[in-house]
């Protein structure tokens, strides 16, 4: 009987015992299970290969973890893959690498860590090519079939290519100092590329044949990546839907255009990276360039055409402190297109809607010629014209046209002549044409218009022009200025609407020694006189 109690005692102590470490294994905590991080290399590709010049490089990667841990990386980056990491325990999906030289293979891995184990990912590797000796020519794309090349020393060049569909290629073994002639043909195509030159002065020269359209952030990127140093044609830059472009730093090799056409770019402050440009072939239009501020383009040296800046409201400061020629117009503002219809003053268009409202600052120290139509409209913060102070005359229209902020214009004093027409109209706060002292002719029309507070005419030495048009100037009350003026062609002489002239003399001369070949309108001012009663003594009131 004792022994079984013993048996059954034992028994109850082995169970017991199981009951309490079964207890103590339900009370504690299970262990949770890790799952490593992937991590994948994004960009650049595996291999990627990118053009001389190249000096930085963005390097992208994406990972995942299945707990969402806190994620930190580690980049290692190099010609060889170091052994102590690039950079460390930084917490974005991205790295600029700067520095990078041509002609190398640079390597790069990431390890990720979340926080309990880390992986690494794959080893890739891109390159950036070797600088070419010679001039990289590369055209546009017409859709042609093929394309013949030719290239020599002048312009009856030889065929040196033939029938390829290669849209580049690679002058060498070139003379430094020698001009060399090149001409692209497609076939299959209408399309006629110019024949161009250049000179071969150094390494690294790079010619875009054509035209060229870049309308958001990575297209200027990748064809800044090219270093292209010339553009034939057109580069035009107008943004499109995705509304990304901000800077245009990537385009800084360029040191000729043929033109340039920057239109309805919101995010651009500037043009930094056109600021190496000396030479533009045709035209410069910057125009509804919202936020941009300034534009500097002090190495530029010639404008082959039109130089057009309209429309930009946040426009403050222009700077071309080695510009000497416009070969075409000069535009601030907008372009006025006016026609002078005698007894109803003038009519015509404004391409502009609100013009610059900002400038004020604006030098072009070693301008001396502007070939074409000078249009001044609508810039409403512009004090003065003394950026055109080393002008001695104007090839064809001068029109200063509502421009608010305007007190003085006395830098054109250089000023002899104007070729066709001369045009002053809503210059609020103009009292005075100081500056125009010294202009004998005008050989078109001569138009003095709605200028609120001018007071005096200062044409002391005009002689000749083909209409004089004085109109609705409210506070005029002379024109003694004019007393030099002999000849009026068959435009005539339209005076009307200036509520204090009453004072004509200034025209005695001309009505009574001079020549009008056209109509004397003269009504609606606070003397009338006829133009027999200015040459009779009775011009004033």
């Amino acid at each position: 009987m004792r022994n079984k109690l013993l048996k059954i005692l034992l028994i109850l102590l082995v169970v017991t015992s199981c009951s309490k470490e079964s207890m103590n294994d339900s009370l504690e905590p299970e262990k949770e299970i890790n799952t490593k991080p992937s991590i994948t290399l994004l960009s650049p590709n595996n291999n990627a290969e990118f053009e001389a010049g190249t000096v930085e490089q963005l390097l992208t990667w994406k990972a995942e973890d299945a707990e969402n841990d806190v994620l930190m990386y580690d980049l290692y980056f190099g010609e060889t893959l170091p052994n102590t990491p690039t950079v460390q325990n930084i917490s974005d999906l991205e790295y600029r690498v700067t520095g990078l030289e041509n002609n190398t293979t640079f390597r790069w891995k990431v390890i990720v860590n979340d926080g309990t184990e880390s992986v690494e990912s794959n080893e890739q590797l891109f390159k950036i090519k070797e600088e070419l000796k010679g001039v990289y020519l590369e055209w546009q794309n017409v859709n042609a079939s093929a394309y013949d090349l030719y290239f020599g020393e002048n312009s009856a060049s030889e065929k040196i290519v033939s029938n390829t569909k290669e849209l580049s290629h690679l002058f060498q073994d070139l003379e430094v100092g020698k001009k060399y002639y090149y001409k692209v043909v497609p076939k299959g195509s209408s399309f006629v590329f110019d024949e161009n030159s250049f000179f071969y002065q150094e390494q690294g020269v790079k010619i875009f044949d054509g035209n060229t359209s870049l309308n958001n952030q990575d297209e200027i990127t990748n064809f800044g990546q090219k270093s292209f140093t010339e553009i034939t044609g057109a580069l035009r830059i107008q943004q499109n839907f995705r509304r990304d472009i901000r800077e245009l730093g990537w385009l800084q090799d360029l040191l000729k255009v043929g033109s340039i056409d920057l239109r309805y770019i919101d995010g651009l402050t500037s043009l930094y990276g056109l600021h190496n440009i000396t030479f533009i072939k045709q035209g410069v239009y910057v125009r509804n360039i919202t936020n941009i501020t300034e534009i500097e383009l002090d190495k530029l040296l010639s404008i082959g055409g039109s130089l057009d800046i309209s429309d930009n409201k946040n426009l403050e400061k222009i700077s071309m402190n080695k510009l000497s020629n416009i070969w075409g117009d000069l535009i601030l503002g907008g372009k006025v297109i006016f026609l002078l219809n005698n007894t109803t003053g003038y009519s015509g268009s404004i391409d502009s809607s609100f013009g610059n409202p900002l400038v004020s600052d604006i030098t072009f120290d070693n301008l001396n010629n502007i070939y074409g139509n000078i249009n001044l409209y609508k810039n409403e913060s512009l004090e003065n014209l003394n950026f055109l102070r080393n002008l001695e005359g104007s090839y064809k229209d001068f029109i200063i046209w509502d421009n608010d902020a305007l007190t003085d214009i006395s830098a054109l004093s250089k000023f002899k002549s104007m070729a066709q027409s001369f045009a002053i109209v809503k210059n609020d706060n103009l009292s005075n044409l100081i500056g125009l002292e010294n202009i004998t002719i005008v050989a078109w029309d001569m138009l003095i218009s709605e200028n609120d507070n001018l007071e005096s005419i200062n044409l002391d030495t005009l002689d000749t022009t083909s209409k004089l048009n004085i109109s609705n100037n409210p506070n005029i009350q002379n024109i003694s200025n004019l007393s030099s003026l002999r000849r009026i062609g068959n435009g005539g002489v339209y005076i009307y609407g200036n509520d204090k002239l009453n004072d004509y003399c200034g025209l005695y001369g001309l009505y009574e020694y001079g020549q009008v070949n056209g109509t004397t309108y003269i009504n609606n001012n606070k003397y009338n006189p006829t133009s027999w009663g200015i040459a009779n003594g009775y011009c004033r009131q």
